[in-house]
């Protein structure tokens, strides 16, 4: 009975150790209040001492929560599988109607203010709470949070080893509640050249030996997000990391380009472009036919996911491994 009972003991355990767990917190400062949830693989607490963990920043969209992003995405399954943590924070009906993070107030553009310091200051919490590794960080966002994710990677590209945006829009795109739906819905106005020099700025004239690398998702036939964003993400980062490396907007990177056209058997057809510099891919843009306003390949349980699509999630870690995750 003894030797039963341990067996079956045994077996629970190793049933618990392949999942993860959930932890919350809270961050305030001078600019309000924001909760935050954090995943933690299952190898988090086995893992040595001189082990720190890598971490990714996850930014959900409009009427979604940290829960419901992760679930779409697979997110939390994917850093069990490969040894990350998450760090979730969280907008709520508090602060805007839809649970949209509000990236079109020039307050929340700008660093050390609004909702850019929120987040920041609970991200800077949790890695020093957890001790993650503050040196591979990566930061991923979905619409409205692609679009707080432009902002954050403008303002400080010394945080982030690389950022993913899925339907964003670029830095500074509107700047105001009564612009921003045009924005939305036809992209914006603003060149991004002019955009990444106000992002330059804003990163208080960084200068910064490595780029900022990115890899931008974007669907053919989103009813919001049009296409058109994407390309204005992609100009926008191109040029900002041409300032980066030594402050001018000289066409310093070499900047090879490709394109390739990729049609999986199952799943909806994409266009890739591709910017290195030095031989190593530093832009990656998948411009996925078909796809609405949703998360390409997410699990079709939440809303905005689409099975259907190539798996975005896959994409992003694949291009974030390349940069140290």
């Amino acid at each position: 009975m003894k030797l039963i009972f341990c067996n079956i003991f045994a077996i629970l355990f190793s049933f618990s150790i392949q999942a993860g767990t959930w932890t919350e917190g809270s961050y305030w400062s001078i600019w309000g209040t924001r909760n935050y949830k954090v995943y933690l693989p299952h190898n988090y607490s086995t893992a040595p001492q001189s082990t720190k963990l890598p971490v990714i920043v996850a930014l959900h969209g409009c009427m979604q929560n940290p829960e419901v992003f992760a679930g779409g995405s697979r997110l939390n399954e994917w850093a069990d599988k490969l040894g990350f943590a998450v760090i979730y924070p969280e907008q709520t009906n508090m602060y805007n109607i839809y649970n949209c993070w509000n990236w079109f107030f020039p307050h929340n553009q700008a660093k050390g203010s609004g909702e850019a310091e929120l987040v920041m200051g609970s991200v800077d919490r949790v890695i020093k709470q957890f001790s993650f590794d503050k040196k591979r960080v990566f930061l991923l966002g979905m619409s409205a949070g692609g679009a707080m994710a432009s902002i954050l990677s403008n303002c400080y590209p010394k945080k982030f080893n690389a950022v993913g945006t899925h339907h964003a829009t670029m830095y500074k795109a509107a700047e105001d509640p009564f612009t921003a739906e045009d924005v939305v819905y036809n992209g914006s106005k603003l060149s991004p050249e002019v955009a990444a020099i106000k992002g330059y700025a804003c990163s208080r004239l960084t200068r910064k030996k490595e780029l900022l690398p990115a890899v931008i998702i974007h669907g053919s036939r989103g009813a919001v997000m049009k296409a058109i964003h994407a390309t204005q993400v992609e100009s926008e980062l191109r040029a900002f990391n041409d300032l980066l490396d030594n402050g001018r907007r000289d066409h310093s990177l070499d900047d090879n380009f490709s394109k390739v056209r990729i049609e999986p058997k199952d799943k909806y057809a994409y266009d890739l472009v591709t910017w290195s510099h030095q031989g190593k891919p530093y832009i990656k843009r998948y411009m996925i036919e078909t796809l609405g306003h949703a998360w390409s390949g997410g699990d079709n349980q939440y809303e905005f996911n689409d099975q259907n699509g190539p798996d975005a999630t896959k994409f992003m870690l694949d291009f974030f491994k390349d940069y140290g995750l």
